[in-house]
């Protein structure tokens, strides 16, 4: 790696554009290059450090990925992770599958903000349920921690709902009374959904009437909100018709929330009886149209019937908000086939007459027992499904479209190993291509994971099809790079990531040009050498609007030797970024 060593000249010298392209020769460009496609039918490792090294402490149960499959969201107490992992508890991380960086996102507001706490000294439980939306941007997760809000110091025995902006920085509350500035619930808290674009966030609280910005807010039942942070509202989705006004609250309160991909439509469930003429007191799976205020009783069978076992764990499948998955306990009205003991079932409710079937089915066409549903593709072909036999549970993809199922938890090729461990979580990408998933196997991956007792968890991922990870686009000519017209010497590869090195002999005022060639957002990380170590002492976000060069103001830099890491986030698009010039001026 090549380094640019300035000396700083006489005060008020900077860099001139004739300079960029020399700088561009001194100061190193390194591309750091994107892990190769992995091949269809293989299966690799997500809870690994930099290095390639396994969580030394497992991860969590639950985890999240988003729609291109690039992104997966999980928890974990290990300490190899991040730089920035405390000694206790656990925290939410995003695995970037592009360049292999690993994110610690559950912290306070901005890029180096405090990680999250744990304040109830018996517990240790840390943070869980991270849920990454859509495009990538948001990851809302719950915790006890009591640091991460300015103003806002929890309390020991409730969990609360956060947002954080991966390309801001910004972490939010999201249980509040409904208002922008709205007071935090005073009961326990836990995420439940978020939409594609994280502006909508579906939770379960222990109270009833955050709605109300001027009420007691006393703990009652638990009531499925969702809240909106664009607008700052707060709306209950766990109740009946709106008729002339709200309906009436479900009676038995509401729970296990989720949120349709554009945020129109909630699912819950309930055991009450005051949402539907039919409902029977069961635990049942409803769906709320915030738009319409219509309640729907979701668990019915293909003839119309409210299911005579108990449904809960409803989740959307596809987009649109028609067809619903949800899991019956001795159903045995809702599918022509034996009831299994525990069945996930799919509702079409836009088809005419609206269909319920059984999807949890193995790759021989039998029912899995013990199955739960684990997520679906956007376009809602597929679906992931977990279940048994065989013991330990397994992870299947099965083809709505086709009736094909695939057992997909083992080691690489369509023949591969089952996994020796059980299937504890799973996540499918919108594309369809990429399934994510914990598990206490270590037979799945060619380096075995550390040993740690049979419920040791791992994170990892399953390659469905040839995904396509986001690839910046070639310069066209004219652009730097592009070898024609004004651009810059050498020719670089297209990059998503790169990194200059400099060392600084005197305090300096120090600037960046960086080019893009689209509308996105970078981060630049700048660490400095000290103690023998590389450490993190400041994070900007650059947005540029469309393609062009902008200027960015470092703050001031002592004497001292630094790395300045660029990286690229682009939601929804590609985009291509460089370093121009490192200039100076002296102090």
């Amino acid at each position: 790696m090549l380094h640019h060593n300035s000396s700083c000249a006489s005060r008020g010298t900077i860099s001139t554009l004739l300079a960029s392209f020399l700088l561009l020769t001194a100061v190193a460009l390194v591309a750091e290059a994107a892990a190769a496609e992995p091949a269809p039918e293989t299966t690799f490792a997500v809870s690994t450090d930099a290095a390639g090294d396994f969580a030394d402490a497992g991860t969590g149960q639950a985890l999240s990925i988003s729609d291109d499959g690039r992104y997966v969201a999980f928890t974990s107490g290990s300490r190899n992770l991040s730089a920035d992992a405390p000694p206790e508890p656990t925290q939410a991380y995003v695995k970037d599958l592009l360049t292999g960086e690993v994110e610690l996102v559950s912290r306070a507001g901005g890029f180096a903000g405090e990680a999250a706490d744990e304040p109830r000294e018996e517990a240790k439980v840390g943070v869980e349920r991270p849920l990454i939306s859509g495009d990538g941007r948001y990851v809302v997760f719950d915790t006890p921690a009591d640091n991460l809000v300015l103003g806002f110091a929890g309390d020991a025995f409730s969990r609360h709902v956060y947002r954080r902006d991966l390309l801001s920085g910004e972490t939010a509350l999201v249980d509040r009374v409904d208002g922008g500035a709205g007071a935090p619930s005073p009961a326990e808290s836990r995420a439940s959904g978020v939409s594609s674009d994280g502006r909508y966030v579906v939770f379960e609280s222990e109270v009833e009437d955050l709605e109300d910005p001027l009420g007691d807010h006393p703990p009652g039942n638990e009531t499925v909100y969702v809240r909106d942070l664009d607008a700052g509202t707060t709306v209950a989705v766990g109740r009946a018709d709106d008729n002339g006004g709200p309906g009436p609250l479900a009676d038995e309160g509401s729970f296990e929330g989720a949120i349709s991909r554009d945020g129109r439509y909630a699912l819950f469930t309930s055991s009450s009886t005051n949402l539907d003429p039919d409902a029977d007191g069961l635990p049942q799976v409803y769906r709320r149209d915030t738009q319409s205020g219509r309640t729907l009783l979701v668990s019915r069978s293909s003839a119309g019937e409210p299911s005579d076992g108990e449904t809960f764990e409803p989740a959307f499948v596809g987009a649109g908000g028609c067809r619903v998955a949800f899991v019956g306990f001795e159903a045995g009205n809702l599918a022509a086939a034996p009831a299994p003991w525990l069945g996930v079932y799919l509702r079409d409710l836009c088809a005419t007459p609206p269909t319920t079937t059984l999807i949890s089915l193995g790759e021989d066409g039998a029912a899995l027992e013990e199955a739960t549903f684990a997520g679906s593709s956007a376009d809602g072909d597929r679906v992931l499904v977990m279940g048994a036999p065989p013991e330990p549970r397994h992870l299947y993809l099965r083809d709505l479209s086709t009736g094909a199922t695939r057992l997909i938890d083992r080691a690489d090729g369509s023949a591969g190993e089952p996994g020796d461990g059980e299937v504890a979580w799973a996540a499918l990408s919108g594309d369809g291509c990429r399934a994510a998933f914990t598990s206490a196997a270590a037979d799945l991956t060619p380096q075995a994971p550390p040993s740690g007792g049979s419920n040791l968890l791992q994170a990892y991922a399953r390659q469905l099809d040839g995904c396509r990870p986001p690839q910046p686009p070639t310069p066209g000519p004219g652009d730097p790079g592009s070898g024609s017209g004004a651009g810059v010497t050498g020719n670089p590869s297209p990059v998503a990531a790169s990194e200059a090195r400099l060392k600084i002999r005197r305090l300096t005022h120090t600037r960046l040009r960086l080019w893009f060639s689209a509308a996105a957002v970078a981060r630049v990380r700048i660490r400095r050498h000290l103690g023998g170590g590389w450490r993190l002492i400041r994070t900007l976000a650059v947005r540029a609007s469309g393609p062009g060069v902008v200027a960015v103001a470092l703050p001031q830099l002592p004497a001292g030797r630094y790395r300045l890491a660029i990286r690229l986030r682009w939601p929804g698009a590609h985009a291509l970024v460089r370093f121009l010039t490192v200039g100076h001026s002296r102090q």
